[in-house]
């Protein structure tokens, strides 16, 4: 499960499981250039990598919107959605 509160009451993200990123995802722009598969899950590092052109504010903001972006589809799947209700699969 991407968000999970391990106890804490806090929810966290645990990097491992980010579904993968795809060149696709960077096409839109205003993101972070597309490296490989793993930049989701390899985010800190990936992040530290990027060239100095394409890192600023306005591309690192569309990445993480990009990441919450796939982490709400994958969590909306698990619902089902009937006659203006919600509820789990």
């Amino acid at each position: 499960m991407y968000l999970d509160d391990n106890g804490t009451g806090r929810v966290v993200v645990d990097a491992a499981d980010l579904p993968q990123r795809q060149a696709g995802d960077a096409i839109a722009g205003n993101t972070l250039a597309f490296g490989a598969v793993n930049d989701y899950q390899d985010y800190p590092g990936f992040i530290r990598g990027i060239a100095r052109g394409n890192y600023n504010e306005n591309n690192l903001n569309g990445f993480v919107v990009e990441i919450c972006r796939k982490i709400n589809l994958q969590r909306l799947s698990e619902y089902r959605f009937a006659d203006n209700l919600i509820d789990q699969n």
